[in-house]
C-alpha cells in the first residue's frame, strides 16, 4: 500500500491512500502541533515495532475510520460491516498503537533513557509484566521519524512525502499478537 502525506495550506495534513485493492482513500489528519503529522507518526511506529493490525493494517484490510473518504475505485459490497468487524478485532492493537506512537513522537524531544523509560511506564500502564517491545525499536522508529520530519518541512502541498506499508493480511487467529487488556 503507497501513503502520501501531504501538508495543507491551511494546516495539518492528509493522507492519499492507494490500497492494493484499487481503492484509493484520502485520510484527513487530526494534527496537533508537531513536527510530523501525527498519522505518520503512527506508520513509522508501526513499522517499528511490527504492529500488523494497528491504524495502517487496519486501513490495509478494509478498515474504514470516520477521518477517511474514498477518491477512487469501488469498496467491496460489505465494506461498511467488514470495517466495524476489523475495528473491533483490532481495537487492542489501535490502542497500543495510539500508546506507542505517543512514546515515538514524544521521543523527538527526549534522551535515550527517558525514551526508554517511558516505552516501559507505558507498557506498564496497559499489562503487568515485562514490556515486549525493546528501546532499540523505540530509537529506530525516534531515528526514523526525526529523518522523516526533516523530509516533512521541505514537502509541498503539490508534492507529498510517499512511504509504503506492507504487511501480512489477517487470515485467522493470531496467536503472536500482543494483548494489552
Amino acid at each position: 500500500m503507497k501513503v502520501t502525506f501531504f501538508p495543507r495550506e491551511t494546516g495539518g495534513s492528509v493522507a492519499v491512500i492507494d490500497r492494493d485493492d484499487g481503492v484509493r482513500l484520502r485520510l484527513w489528519s487530526y494534527d496537533r502541533k508537531s513536527t510530523v503529522p501525527h498519522d505518520l507518526a503512527h506508520l513509522v511506529t508501526e513499522r517499528a515495532f511490527g504492529l500488523r493490525h494497528g491504524l495502517w493494517g487496519s486501513i490495509a484490510d478494509g478498515a474504514m475510520f470516520d477521518s477517511m473518504d474514498v477518491v477512487s475505485g469501488r469498496l467491496r459490497h460489505d465494506s461498511h460491516r467488514r470495517s466495524a468487524s476489523l475495528r473491533k478485532a483490532n481495537r487492542r492493537e489501535l490502542g497500543l498503537s495510539e500508546l506507542l506512537t505517543g512514546v515515538v513522537h514524544q521521543g523527538l524531544r527526549q534522551n535515550e533513557a527517558t525514551l526508554a523509560r517511558a516505552l516501559n511506564q507505558t507498557w506498564g500502564a496497559l499489562r503487568e509484566g515485562p514490556c515486549p517491545y525493546t528501546s532499540t525499536q523505540a530509537h529506530a522508529a525516534v531515528a526514523e521519524l526525526a529523518a522523516l520530519a526533516d523530509r516533512w518541512t521541505a514537502t509541498s502541498p503539490v508534492q507529498g512525502l510517499t512511504l509504503s506499508w506492507t504487511h501480512r493480511r489477517r487470515a485467522g487467529p493470531d496467536r503472536h499478537r500482543v494483548r494489552p487488556p
